[in-house]
């Protein structure tokens, strides 16, 4: 019965232990769940610090790419007039430029007042001297190329004659052209 006796003393021991451990259990599964409870709080802490950054981030670069916007063609703009001033177009003499666009060949192919025909438009035409100078010399089109037979004081005379030539008429302000149905 020695045998037996045990059976029950260890019974109860496991009995008692049960609700024990059963005890301890529940406090551990509540203390992981408290600290994945809190690991979850400062997991979204943690996403919504990263998300106000994410925002602040974004309005910086906004306002950082409104300025440098506004910034490019305001530079453009000093970049592009400064060139202009330096390089302004000589003064040059229109009478003798309209002599010279004659002697040269010029009116052959852009008319005599240089509003254009086998040849470009030049009069009235925005372009700046040493463009104009550069295509004569170096031309990119059908028009053969004068180098230096042309001389720059020439070459000004001409640019004053082109830029004195006013522009055509309004189509609308010729009475015959009106007449036409």
């Amino acid at each position: 019965m020695s045998g037996c006796e045990c059976k029950p003393d260890a019974k109860r021991k496991r009995e008692s232990a049960q609700p024990q451990e059963r005890a301890q259990a529940r406090e551990r599964a509540a203390s992981r769940e408290g600290a994945s409870a809190r690991a979850r709080s400062l997991k979204r802490g943690r996403s919504q610090q990263t998300k106000e950054v994410q925002v602040k981030r974004i309005f910086v670069l906004g306002i950082l790419g409104t300025l440098l916007g506004l910034a490019v063609p305001v530079l453009r703009g000093q970049a592009s007039q400064q060139p202009r001033r330096a390089e302004g177009s000589p003064a040059g003499n229109a009478e003798n430029g309209k002599k010279q666009f004659k002697a040269h060949g010029c009116a052959n192919c852009h008319s005599y007042s240089g509003q254009g025909g086998a040849g470009a438009r030049l009069a009235q035409n925005p372009i700046t001297f040493q463009a104009f100078v550069n295509y004569v010399r170096r031309p990119k089109g059908s028009m053969p190329p004068f180098g230096n037979q042309v001389t720059e004081a020439e070459l000004a005379d001409i640019y004053a004659f082109l830029k004195s030539v006013p522009p055509s008429p309004d189509p609308k302000s010729i009475p015959l052209l009106n007449q036409i149905d």
